[in-house]
């Protein structure tokens, strides 16, 4: 014969049927209102999201702008935050590497030249993992004839998210 099963109490209450649901969907409700505030809290951030992925076209156009005033301006310090650390500028009479020895050969054009504006024209764009920008462009001197020639930078995106010229190739035309 089968041992028979021990007997409960008598105070001890059993929740059985609509009763038992209703108390689960009750603990369940109560617990998920913190849980969804604290999801809220944390994505809710005051920061702007950070673009990832391939860049837009529209990034490289900007970068390509950006790079166009900054040079018109004389601005080595807003074309050193344009470029990537590891930055190539090769033209037909020289190359550097880095973004400090890129700078310094902007700087030492800015020094012996009287930049009045660096303007870009038929500027063609893709974006894509790596960007492209590629135009002709012309640069005005005061006292002196502008110089002239064809323009290609290559754009990637940086690690906190910003777009940055990786390559800057020059080539001059009369």
């Amino acid at each position: 014969a089968a041992p028979a099963a021990p007997r409960r109490p008598g105070d001890v209450r059993v929740q059985r049927g609509r009763g038992r649901k209703r108390a689960l969907a009750a603990t369940v409700a109560l617990l998920a209102i913190p849980a969804a505030a604290i999801a809220i809290w944390a994505l809710g951030d005051d920061e702007p999201a950070r673009p990832s992925g391939p860049l837009r076209s529209s990034e490289v156009r900007a970068v390509a702008e950006t790079f166009a005033t900054a040079y018109s301006n004389e601005n080595a310090g807003t074309l050193r935050r344009l470029l990537a650390p590891g930055v190539k500028r090769v033209s037909a009479s020289d190359a550097q590497q880095g973004r400090a020895a890129v700078v310094a050969e902007y700087q030492r054009q800015f020094d012996n030249d009287d930049v009045q504006r660096y303007s870009l024209t038929g500027l063609e764009v893709t974006g894509g993992r790596v960007g492209r920008a590629e135009g002709t462009y012309t640069v005005t001197r005061g006292g002196r004839g502008p110089l002239r020639g064809r323009l290609v930078l290559g754009v990637v995106r940086r690690t906190g998210g910003a777009a940055a010229i990786e390559l800057i190739v020059t080539e001059a035309r009369p």
